[in-house]
Order: C-alpha cells, then structure tokens, then sequence
C-alpha cells in the first residue's frame, strides 16, 4: 500500500500527522473544516513540500514550498476538484504537477501579484 505522511489542521477538530493512503487522503480533505488557516501538507522530499491552504469557499491556495535561499514557491488557486487531482497525482507519481503554478516571490509578492503582472 502506498501511504505518504500527511500533517494537518483545521483549528476545530482534527490536528495531526498520519500515514495515510490516496483514499484515506480523499477522505481526510473532505472531512477537514475548512476555514481561515486551515492546511494540509505532504513532504514530497527532503527539500519541497505540497502544502493547501483554505482562501474561501470552494478555493484553495496550493503551494510547492523549497528551502531554497530565495523563497520562491510554486503556487496556484484551485477548486476541491483541482486540489483531489493533484493528490492523485502526487500519490501516482511521487512528484506533483506543476500545470498552472506561478512562480512567487513569497517574501515580495502574492501569487494574485503575479497573476496581475503575468496576464
């Protein structure tokens, strides 16, 4: 079985760290409450990490965090059906697919910043 170590919090009732399955995964994003700061995230190796924020109803903020000295994460918006199939992805492919992600100078910008300035 592939299980990957997910932390989460929804500031109401669930917190923790668990190794979970792509199903166990699925079911525990949509039994988080949702709400301002809540989060889950997955290590994706040593160096980056697949984290999602709450924004607002029905969208979420996805991030590609690195230690890199420069602080500049992938991000992108997403709806509930976007963030499952980047689950799925990451629990296939070990990696995550980056379609759609903007590069963000997190320490300067915002990624609706870089949205205004790309398009």
């Amino acid at each position: 079985m592939n299980t990957k170590k997910i932390v989460y919090n929804d500031y109401d009732n669930l917190t923790g760290e668990s190794f979970l399955d792509m199903d166990q995964a699925f079911d525990l994003f949509g039994t988080l409450n949702w709400q301002k700061g809540t989060f889950l995230y997955f290590d994706i190796n040593e160096s980056e990490t697949f984290q999602v924020f709450y924004q607002k109803e029905g969208l979420y903020l996805v991030e590609i965090a690195n230690d890199s000295e420069d602080m500049v994460y992938l991000q992108k918006f997403a709806d509930a059906d976007q963030v499952r199939n980047l689950i799925q992805y990451y629990f296939e492919h070990q990696v995550v697919s980056t379609d759609g992600f903007y590069a963000v100078p997190i320490e300067t910008k915002t990624l609706s910043d870089v949205m205004r300035e790309t398009n």
